[in-house]
């Protein structure tokens, strides 16, 4: 359940943290971490929920979302751990990148959007949206409307 350490590690959350937040010992967690148990069907979502991400991603098996770089060309097909609909507006994902670690992502109407900066802090939910500067796939930037990116006409 390494997985659990990388949740924690990107929402800035101990173990004990964790521990407090799902009703169990720092030790408990550790042995989930380390690998010494697993999770049963109870505690599963507890701790997704504590850490904001899939059952999915916690168990290993999440699935995936094509991330393209402007830069390079190239997509990745990224795990996701985490996703929030944004009302009408599309979707707010995070994947984890094999290069740069937890990277924001926003479907909407067929466009995708990242972070300027793929390497700097990234946005953990959709409140941190309006904080952020975002471009397009071809790394255009994105246009601020009602606190979303939007397309550049």
């Amino acid at each position: 359940m390494s997985n659990i350490r990388t949740a924690c590690l990107m929402r800035g959350m101990t173990q004990t943290q964790l521990a407090e937040d799902v009703g169990c010992t720092p030790q408990q967690i550790n042995a989930l971490v380390t690998g010494a148990r697993n999770p049963g069907p109870k505690q599963l979502p507890l701790l997704a929920d504590a850490l904001r991400v899939s059952a999915a991603y916690l168990r290993g098996d999440p699935q995936t979302l094509a991330v393209y770089d402007w830069e390079t060309g190239e997509a990745d097909a990224c795990p996701i751990m985490a996703e929030e609909t944004i009302g009408r507006y599309g979707c707010f994902y995070i994947v984890e990148h094999p290069v740069t670690g937890p990277l924001a992502v926003i479907l909407s109407a067929g466009t995708q959007f990242t972070p300027r900066d793929w390497q700097g802090p990234q946005p953990m939910s959709t409140e941190e949206i309006p904080e952020t500067a975002w471009v397009d796939a071809r790394g255009r930037d994105a246009l601020m409307l009602d606190g979303l990116p939007r397309v550049m006409p």
